[in-house]
């Protein structure tokens, strides 16, 4: 069991499983994001937290299911150098009050959406999205957006990256 602050290193592999993070200032480390993979299975989320913050994802491929990752009102953390494909549903997941959290330098392929930050979408801002940062990514081949920022979310930051065949 993962105590808050511990960093979680995850060698080469194909782990067949949903993580589930339920501590802050938990740090998920791949050996790197073509060789440590995620592969939740059809209906399954990949990563998925719901709360936290000051989480980091860094160097891990994650692929099929659902979501790739999904954050539900975590904030200041970071998901950084991932591969994130084949979802059914959004590679990467920012839902309701995720603020201050930093989205960077990921490769995002074939899923319905590629990257969405989506805030309440009952009008009345109570669960907003706000001040995260969408930057330096590589999104192609979703069915539906590329990056998608909706309902309330606000003061979002998506700069430099690039969104192809989408």
């Amino acid at each position: 069991t993962a105590r808050v602050g511990d960093t979680i290193k995850i060698d080469a592999g194909t782990f067949s499983e949903t993580v589930v993070i339920n501590r802050n200032n938990i740090t998920l480390l791949g050996k790197d994001s073509v060789s440590t993979t995620i592969a939740p299975g059809a209906g399954n989320i990949g990563i998925f937290a719901d709360t936290q913050s000051g989480l980091q994802i860094r160097d891990l491929a994650v692929t099929g299911g659902s979501n790739g990752i999904k954050f539900i009102s975590v904030s200041n953390s970071k998901i950084i150098g991932d591969s994130v494909g084949a979802a059914s549903g959004i590679g990467i997941f920012l839902l309701h009050d995720c603020d201050s959290n930093t989205v960077k330098s990921n490769q995002v392929g074939s899923n319905l959406t590629g990257i969405e930050i989506q805030g309440d979408n009952l009008g009345s801002g109570a669960l907003a999205g706000n001040n995260n940062t969408i930057d330096k990514n590589w999104v192609t081949g979703s069915v539906q957006y590329g990056i998608s920022v909706i309902y309330n979310a606000a003061n979002n930051i998506v700069r430099d990256n690039t969104v192809q065949n989408n």
